[in-house]
């Protein structure tokens, strides 16, 4: 738990810098190269005004790609690794997962601090500078997608808690503006309360168009733990679907 416990102290180091000299992300497209489970940590020296300096950088290759992440140019990470005792092995079960956009454009979300399946998520771009962003901490990823623009992203993170003996899940709901690089507010169209943030499961949510958000919840009157523990052990488990609008930042 120490370790998911530390990401709350670095919430100050959610954007990440970026120089000129050494981009944040590097992409590079592989073919013959197999993929690898478990990214490598990778010393590179590099000659500045004339003095020799080591880069550390993080090595992930997927299928198709090679991803290049430069510590240096993305402080959460940096600061995360530099405060943990077993580097190494937080590094083994760190996991980049692409989220492809058009025109070559590349969004990464990378999964670690990891403990119990509960880990922490940065969504990384390797355009605009090596933009960073912690999406989400001590929750696992259930579904991310892409608007009909490619300019917004949801993605639905989830918990898990036992009471008197019933597992019950209850999930967040985060929409991206990827243009402007913040997280998107939303409220229900419908009329009623849409509870998020770890309140109540979310079992799907779907994109509209780029300005609407349907999602289905259990079909209670509220999401308490009495009503949600009553609602996972009915066998009808009723759903029902709630308009979700986005509201834009000016």
């Amino acid at each position: 738990m120490k370790n998911g416990w530390l990401l709350f102290v670095l919430i100050f180091f959610l954007m990440g810098c970026s120089s000129e000299e050494s981009p944040a992300i590097t992409k590079k497209d592989v073919v013959s190269e197999e993929p690898s489970s478990k990214p490598e940590l990778i010393e590179n020296e590099t000659k500045e005004n004339n003095e020799q300096q080591i880069e550390m950088l993080l090595e992930f290759n997927l299928p198709s790609e090679q991803v290049t992440i430069n510590l240096e140019e993305v402080d959460i990470l940096k600061e995360y690794l530099s405060g943990v005792s077993d580097t190494q092995q937080q590094i083994s079960n760190m996991k980049l997962t692409p989220i492809n956009l058009q025109l070559n454009e590349t969004l990464y979300l990378l999964q670690f601090s990891c403990y119990n399946d509960n880990c922490s998520y940065l969504l990384l771009d390797q355009n605009e500078d090596g933009r960073s962003f912690l999406v989400s901490d001590l929750s696992k990823l259930l579904k991310f997608s892409l608007s009909e623009e490619n300019n917004k992203l949801l993605m639905i993170f989830r918990r898990v808690s036992i009471v008197n003996e019933t597992l019950i899940q209850k999930d967040n709901l985060v929409v991206m503006d990827i243009d402007s690089w913040v997280k998107l507010p939303y409220s229900s169209s419908t009329g009623e309360k849409f509870t998020n943030n770890y309140q109540t499961p979310i079992l799907d949510a779907i994109w509209n168009e780029d300005d609407s958000i349907t999602v289905t919840v259990p079909n209670v009157d509220s999401p308490t733990e009495e009503n949600l523990m009553e609602w996972y052990n009915s066998s009808e488990k009723s759903t029902k679907e709630q308009l979700l609008s986005i509201e834009e930042i000016n």
